[in-house]
């Protein structure tokens, strides 16, 4: 299956407030060959105030973020166009599947896209941070990671650098730069451990995950935890009753015959519990999970010998009562989650129906005039709120004056409140602006800069 690597730079860190400044985009074929590329950037959204780390990070001037020929909308548009053309692919990035994969989720729902758009056609998700961990823990010789603070680091420019790759700080925190040095480590790991590799591409979905597991009832189970590795030795024991890509993996470091007949209840206390007796892999997340043959290097200390393992993982494997009462207590041990009054935070709130879905497409292919009439039609009202967003923005001439006096007290709101909210406002802006100037005062100048830029937001400058 060919690959997108793909890389974000955003305004911030929270995902539902904040928005894609920049994306950089490489299509490569299942040789890792380069066939296509994109990189795009656009105008920050009226409502959106962004962070002053990151514009410090990203080395973004004012100019930057107001200057740009796309808007935030039009910009996923061209992003959507592009991408359509190119699944089913495997979507991979480093570090994506903890940060852009869902930055971009977001990004889709708050413009009227289909939010699945990664996942779907029989496409994939992987990350190469991911398969980095993978190596370190299963082929440690083959590559080297940079150790900073006494723990290993897997930030790409330094993991890059570590393992040959050409990737100066000063390229770094570009989209299309951090992609291109994605792309080169991601042929480096290919190279160095073809094993682990072809494992983890296994992993990125359920069907290569349950190859895996029907094989062995003993397989190896690695993460990272608080920037530590760890291995342990599993046995599959049971599915989510609500969700197959939760797949529950027993600790054999643990006597199983203590646990085998819990019931539901004693089992929820069991998941909850430290340190952990059963894990929890998600097969949409691309799970470190290896075969009886690669152990591993980070296994704790408590491991039974190999025979005493397999005779563990047997007694697990066919422990009928245990599989059906852990997949009923797996979606038990979370409380209900309370909804957000904000629509940016309801993307999990359920499925949009097959009518709405058609509308969105109708949407994005009509003209301007007719969006406003597409806009009401809507039976959902989160693409309602959206919409009538994204019209207010993009195409003001085209609702009415009460709409549009509305959204502009809602993106000066946004911008100016001091009520307790979650997303960055001015005023918590320029107090992460002066404790940057504090911490970096060889950097004066460009906090300033950033400083008078965040100011000028609560004046309407640039709206």
């Amino acid at each position: 299956m060919p690959f997108v690597y793909y890389d974000l730079e955003t305004s911030g860190l929270s995902k539902p407030f904040d928005q894609i400044l920049q994306f950089g985009a490489i299509y490569a074929d299942d040789d890792l060959n380069v066939i296509d590329q994109i990189n795009l950037r656009c105008r920050r959204r009226p409502e959106v105030v962004p962070s002053p780390a990151a514009m410090l990070v990203t080395n973004l001037g004012p100019s930057d973020l107001e200057e740009q020929n796309l808007s935030h909308y039009e910009m996923m548009r061209e992003i959507v166009n592009w991408i359509s053309d190119k699944v089913p692919a495997i979507f991979i990035g480093h570090n994506s599947l903890d940060f852009d994969e869902d930055f971009l989720r977001r990004s889709l729902y708050r413009t009227l896209e289909n939010p699945y758009l990664t996942v779907r056609y029989g496409s994939a998700r992987a990350d190469t941070m991911i398969i980095a961990h993978a190596l370190h823990h299963h082929d440690t010789d083959q590559i080297v990671v940079p150790q900073v603070g006494g723990k290993p680091s897997f930030r790409l420019g330094p993991l890059a650098r570590a393992n040959g790759i050409n990737f100066g700080e000063e390229t770094a925190h570009d989209a299309f730069a951090d992609i291109v040095a994605t792309l080169e480590l991601a042929k480096f790991m290919r190279n160095a451990s073809p094993v682990v590799w072809d494992q983890m591409l296994s992993n990125v979905n359920l069907e290569g995950i349950d190859k895996l597991l029907s094989k062995s009832p003993l397989n190896y189970f690695s993460a990272v935890y608080f920037g530590r590795p760890y291995g342990f030795a599993v046995s599959e024991i049971g599915r989510s009753v609500s969700n197959a890509k939760e797949i529950a993996l027993f600790d054999l470091a643990h006597d199983p015959n203590e646990y085998v007949n819990l019931d539901v209840m004693d089992l929820i206390g069991v998941l909850g519990k430290s340190p952990k007796v059963i894990r929890v892999a998600q097969a949409n997340k691309q799970p470190i999970l290896m075969p009886p043959s690669l152990p591993g290097n980070y296994l704790k200390p408590d491991v039974p010998d190999v025979p005493e393992l397999n005779r563990r993982a047997e007694l697990v494997a066919n422990s009928t009562h245990f599989k059906e009462a852990v997949g009923e207590a797996l979606p038990q041990r979370y409380s209900p989650r309370d909804q957000s009054a904000y629509v940016e935070e309801q993307i999990f709130d359920g499925f949009f129906s097959d009518e709405d879905l058609n509308l969105m497409k109708e949407f994005h292919a009509a003209d301007w005039g007719e969006r406003s009439g597409l806009v009401r039609k809507f039976s959902d009202e989160r693409l309602h709120e959206i919409g009538t967003i994204i019209m207010c923005e993009e195409a003001p001439t085209h609702v009415t004056e009460t709409q549009l006096d509305e959204h502009r007290q809602w993106v000066s709101y946004r911008k100016t409140t001091t009520d307790a909210v979650p997303w960055l406002t001015i005023s918590k802006a320029v107090v992460e602006a002066n404790d940057l100037l504090n911490a970096n005062p060889e950097q004066a100048g460009k906090i300033e800069e950033i400083k008078e830029y965040l100011i000028s937001l609560a004046e309407g400058i640039f709206e």
